[in-house]
């Protein structure tokens, strides 16, 4: 009879026991996710995102801006609908890089202002005055803010005036810094090619000379073949301010022309 009461009583413990560990395992169960739910949901202010790229298991990519995730699911923003993603079908999620947008360049009449600003600036001082000395530094500080804006113009009449505008500062002191070499104020175009291609480019006036003005019959006789023929020179003066002249003028053509 005791043996008969024990075996009911385990009996009946197996069977709570049992009735327990399913209904635990129910209650445990997770139901499956679906893997991708849109929604309308706009995505919220104060969520910051970033562009990603998920990769699915399925093999689908999709451009998105993260905006949260847990152990269980992925929140991001996918053509303006929020997605809710299951993790179990999430391959990877990758950065996608950062898209900085370019600023707009100068316009055309930007560049231009640009280039006449620094060119007046050089074409004042040489109004004012200036030393050798002084206009190679000058030129060369003139030409590097030129330089940039200058080559983005557009292909045409302004672009030509202010180029040859420049080169003829450009011109000048190379013209200077011949004289300072040679130790004179003059250039003499009929025994110097650049000073005779110089002179025809800006028309500068020209003096001539004579050596053999006023020197007696018999030095005449007894002179080298060609030493007393007369010569063309330019003098400094003439050189610079005919070169700088030109300079402006192309100067004040651009100007005028955006004036209109």
């Amino acid at each position: 009879m005791r043996l008969k009461s024990s075996a009911l009583i385990l009996c009946l413990l197996f069977t709570g026991f049992f009735t327990y560990a399913q209904t635990t395992r129910r209650t445990n169960k997770v139901a499956p996710k679906p893997a991708v739910t849109p929604t309308a949901t706009p995505t919220p202010a104060d969520i910051p995102t970033r562009k990603v790229v998920i990769k699915l298991k399925d093999g689908r990519s999709l451009d998105a801006d993260f905006l949260r995730a847990s152990a269980d699911q992925l929140e991001a923003q996918v053509a303006g609908n929020r997605l809710k993603i299951a993790m179990d079908e999430v391959a990877a999620i990758v950065l996608a890089p950062e898209v900085v947008p370019s600023k707009a360049g100068p316009t055309q009449e930007e560049l231009i202002g640009s280039v006449l600003k620094s060119l007046k600036k050089l074409a004042g001082a040489v109004e004012v005055g200036i030393n050798y000395l002084g206009y190679g530094p000058r030129l060369v500080d003139i030409k590097n803010e030129v330089d940039e804006p200058l080559s983005k113009i557009d292909e045409g009449q302004v672009k030509h005036d202010l180029t040859t505008s420049l080169q003829a500062y450009v011109d000048a002191g190379q013209a200077w810094n011949q004289m300072i070499s040679a130790g004179g104020r003059s250039l003499f175009p009929d025994s110097d090619a650049w000073a005779n291609a110089l002179q025809k480019k800006y028309d500068i006036p020209v003096g001539i000379m004579d050596p053999g003005k006023n020197v007696p019959a018999y030095l005449r006789k007894t002179a080298p073949p060609g030493a007393l023929d007369s010569y063309r020179v330019m003098d400094q003066n003439a050189i610079l301010n005919t070169i700088w002249r030109f300079a402006k003028q192309r100067i004040d053509t651009v100007s005028t022309a955006l004036a209109k």
